[in-house]
């Protein structure tokens, strides 16, 4: 069978058959991994606030982030924010890493880098932005 354009179509499946899954199915995976990345965050950040509430927001930034990270990888991101000092609030503003922060992509790539992992306590300027640029190579 010839299409407008003069090509064939005989022999290509249907988008329909191409498609694999439907979307209820792939509407449940997604929301199952979203519970699953909200459980490590509250089962290994015992020392941030714990995540009460997924709003939509939330939703989109943990899509996001799991087009970048594997559950896997968020799950060590959490052990290593939880026992690092700078982001468990040991710095000279009291400042803790959140939820929201572990989302974003750039943060969560510095946590993995060991980027925060150093004693900033003593090197503190009192500008906690000046301090997180400088952990994060912005000054260097």
């Amino acid at each position: 069978m010839w299409n407008y354009y003069g090509n064939t179509t005989v022999g290509l499946p249907s988008k329909r058959k191409r498609k694999g899954r439907g979307k209820e199915e792939n509407r449940k995976e997604v929301e199952e991994k979203r519970k699953r990345i909200v459980e490590i965050y509250n089962l290994y950040c015992t020392k941030l606030s714990q995540v009460q509430r997924v709003t939509d927001k939330r939703e989109k930034a943990i899509d996001n982030f799991l087009k970048e990270f594997s559950v896997e990888q968020f799950e060590v991101i959490c052990k290593k924010a939880n026992n690092t000092a700078f982001l468990v609030g040991q710095n000279n503003r009291k400042w803790k890493a959140d939820f929201d922060f572990l989302m974003r992509v750039d943060k969560a790539t510095s946590i993995l880098e060991d980027k925060y992992s150093q004693n900033v306590e003593t090197e503190t300027s009192g500008n906690i932005f000046a301090d997180i640029g400088r952990e994060e190579g912005v000054f260097e």
